[in-house]
């Protein structure tokens, strides 16, 4: 394992790099509030390596050892997926073909990184996705009051002893377990700016994620407004090609790292050559479209398919 410094779009970037024994890398981005560090206590999203070429992960802007500052603008998902690019670009090769996954945030960061590099990113694993599109005009309002709040004495050290105190998910409680994380892992004076960026984010529009032919991975649990069912579902309806795991209890998160290898696996040949997009350019003007605040809403899709806390926020 190697520890990394990047420096991606004016920013400074904290990476750890390990090699693996598989075919391809794979890049992982973390959830608003998280970070490298953050996730290695809890131990969720320890990835296996024998399926992976290597397995690259990093402290997004503003969040853990990597540097922050700039404006809101610099933390909406769409703008963060050009972070996670860059460090893909420097620590994986510059045409190398990838695996990117991430959970919250990072799965959204993941899937604008996937719309915009869809030859090069060859599969999608996306772990807890944050609400999306309508749903998402409470989140904003309630992240937009957070943000306010840490601007003002002693905010931010008012939410991470709220954090603290908060209870364990359902789904931990009910096995004994509750989250390790000791305190949000913002930099504290870019902690607003995370916020904000967060409240001005989306997915990509809904017609542009329905010609996306990435295989893809969406696991999530039940029982986390956060991160609510419905956010996964829909991600699962509009996917084409997607298969979606909903964990009922802590046991079947611990079975996520089988998971996730077990679907690289099945997914070798996609690795090599993935299907196209149907019509790229139309999706270029679609996300040309969409890559500012995504104010406007969208008509929201009724189709499904078969499924096969903490401080993270997004």
């Amino acid at each position: 394992m190697s520890e990394r410094k990047v420096l991606v779009n004016g920013v400074e970037l904290r990476a750890t790099v390990k090699e693996g024994k598989g075919r391809i890398p794979m890049i992982w981005a973390h959830c608003m509030g998280g970070c490298r560090k953050s996730e290695q206590i809890e131990g969720i999203f320890d990835w296996k390596l024998d399926c992976v070429e290597k397995l690259v992960k990093y402290d997004s802007r503003g969040h853990g050892e990597s540097d922050g500052g700039g404006d809101a603008e610099d933390y909406i998902w769409a703008t963060l997926s050009h972070d996670l690019t860059g460090v893909a670009k420097q620590l994986c090769g510059q045409d190398s073909k990838l695996i990117v996954g991430g959970a919250s945030m990072g799965s959204a960061t993941a899937i604008h990184a996937a719309v915009a590099s869809p030859s090069r990113i060859r599969l999608l694993i996306l772990c807890l996705p944050p609400p999306c599109y309508e749903s998402r005009t409470e989140k904003r309002n309630f992240m937009n009051v957070l943000a306010e709040s840490f601007e003002k004495p002693g905010g931010y050290d008012k939410y991470v002893t709220m954090n603290r105190a908060a209870k364990p998910l359902p789904i931990f409680a009910a096995a004994g377990k509750k989250h390790t994380w000791e305190a949000p892992a913002f930099q504290p004076e870019s902690a607003h700016l995370a916020m904000k960026g967060a409240s001005l984010s989306d997915y990509p529009p809904r017609d542009v994620l329905r010609e996306l032919k990435t295989p893809t991975l969406i696991l999530t649990w039940e029982g986390d407004s956060m991160h609510p069912e419905e956010s996964a579902t829909h991600l699962h309806s509009l996917l084409p090609n997607s298969k979606l795991h909903i964990a009922r209890k802590f046991e079947e998160v611990e079975k996520w790292p089988n998971l996730v290898a077990e679907f690289i696996r099945e997914n070798q040949t996609a690795v090599v050559a993935p299907p196209p997009l149907a019509d790229p350019s139309a999706m270029d003007e679609s996300l040309l479209a969409n890559d500012g605040n995504n104010k406007s809403a969208r008509q929201s899709s009724g189709d499904s398919k078969s499924k096969c806390c903490c401080c993270c926020i997004s």
